[in-house]
């Protein structure tokens, strides 16, 4: 027996994370197109190039498209985090001078 995938409410989940995830890979690999260019290049990529994984994504409104970017698989695949760097007294020393003095620290 086969389960689909169902909404909170009921519906059908017509793109899986599987789908999510190469909407992930295909705008890290094109820098974030707009959405009717990333359409576009899943319909190539579907329709001439044969990659059947593709072929989910080449259906997709763009509004759609722009959901899914919104989802919390989406962003679990896209976010990477960068550790804080300290600063050091040189650097607040070129800052002040790049800003002609208007640097302030807050005593709050």
């Amino acid at each position: 027996m086969v389960c689909c995938l169902r909404t909170r409410n009921g519906f059908k989940k017509k793109y899986i994370d599987k789908d999510v995830r190469l909407l992930a890979q295909i705008d890290e690999r094109h820098d974030t197109h707009f959405g009717p260019a990333v359409k576009r290049l899943c319909e190539r990529v579907s329709g001439i190039d044969g990659k059947k994984e593709y072929a989910n994504l080449a259906t997709i409104s763009v509004s759609h498209l722009y959901n899914l970017r919104h989802s919390k698989v989406y962003i679990n695949q896209r976010c990477y985090f960068e550790k804080t760097h300290s600063t050091t007294i040189n650097d607040w020393c070129a800052l002040e001078t790049m800003t002609g003095g208007q640097t302030r620290v807050s005593s709050h």
